[in-house]
């Protein structure tokens, strides 16, 4: 018989994430499950949550295997808008005793990075949008380090374990690249070749690594544009089956790219609250569905740094509920050994 599990799925601008609940889960083997979510036949998303009950003051416990690394994430900014709507608007309501108020629903969830409050905007019963606090993921990426650095040539920014290039700077070490486009091609060779060789400079022994890119060439009414670029360096980059460019929205990824801001010069103020609205990719290349869609980070900076932070992404939607069964095959196939 196969094993299954009750879930809930939901995404926020191409970024899928599946929910399960902790408790339902036996001990030790999280990542096996977790893993046999993301991969196929199931294509769970980009990470899978597992929801605890609350042991403290929290609403809820959050812990998160993710599918470049292939571990534990200590946050995802794109799963905690999901779980601002889904614990709304699905079972997770019920279960973990969420006491939903008009205008606004807070609800504090407990990451491996901090204390994550998410405020959801609420109107009979419909979130409207989500407002994650990601203070809290700030100082920890902060601890984690942010300083700049050069790799062959090209200037960007260590943000914790994300690594932020102004596209500028890579165009100048690569001018016959176009960094704007997400799939295979000479700016991916060029853009691994930098990401080797920053794993190599920092003496870190991994396959994969967060990078962030971006620019202040706004297409639109947005302030910068943003391209996340999550990839494991011995394989190819994942390319949609159906040939669709979307771009994913990235709230872990923003947030490392307000810092790095802060750290380049680029917030308009050194001292006091500012708004950022990113542009997602270029809309020019990257034909969505859902039109022009945007992060809204808010920040309030002392002395050059990110004391508080939070965001907002423009889409976030529920995908499916219920119970999902794994399927019976070994994930040796996909050269995963657990």
């Amino acid at each position: 018989m196969q094993e299954s599990y009750n879930f809930v799925r939901g995404h926020s601008g191409w970024d899928a994430v599946t929910l399960l609940y902790g408790e339902q889960i036996p001990k030790g083997r999280e990542h096996e499950i977790a893993l046999s979510l993301l991969y196929p036949p199931l294509f769970g998303g980009a990470e899978v949550g597992f929801l605890y009950k609350p042991e403290k003051k929290e609403d809820i416990r959050l812990r998160i295997i993710d599918r470049t690394t292939r571990t534990w994430l200590p946050m995802c900014g794109g799963m905690s808008q999901v779980i601002g709507k889904a614990s709304i608007e699905t079972e997770l309501k019920d279960y973990f005793k969420i006491k939903v108020k008009e205008p606004v629903t807070t609800i504090n969830v407990q990451t491996d990075s901090g204390l994550v409050p998410i405020e959801s905007e609420v109107s009979g019963g419909e979130v409207k949008r989500v407002w994650t606090n990601m203070s809290y993921y700030a100082e920890y990426l902060y601890k984690e380090g942010v300083k700049p650095v050069n790799i062959l040539g090209v200037d960007a920014v260590k943000t914790g374990y994300f690594l932020v290039i102004n596209m500028d700077s890579l165009k100048k070490k690569y001018p016959k690249c176009d960094f704007r486009y997400r799939g295979p091609g000479p700016q991916w060779e060029a853009l691994k070749e930098v990401l080797s060789a920053y794993i190599r400079q920092e003496g870190m022994d991994k396959q994969s690594q967060y990078s962030m890119l971006y620019d202040m060439h706004p297409e639109g009414e947005g302030d910068a544009r943003i391209w996340t670029r999550l990839a494991r360096l011995d394989t190819q980059p994942a390319v949609d089956p159906y040939g669709l460019t979307m771009e994913g929205l990235c709230g872990t990824g923003t947030i490392a790219v307000g810092l790095a801001m802060a750290e380049n010069g680029d917030l308009k103020v050194k001292d006091g609250p500012v708004e950022v609205e990113f542009e997602m990719g270029s809309k020019s290349i990257s034909k969505d569905p859902y039109g022009s869609r945007k992060t809204v980070m808010k920040m309030n900076v002392k002395k050059g740094k990110v004391v508080n932070a939070s965001f907002s992404h423009s889409v976030i939607e529920l995908l499916a509920t219920g119970k999902v069964y794994l399927p019976k095959r070994s994930l040796e196939l996909y050269g995963i050994k657990l």
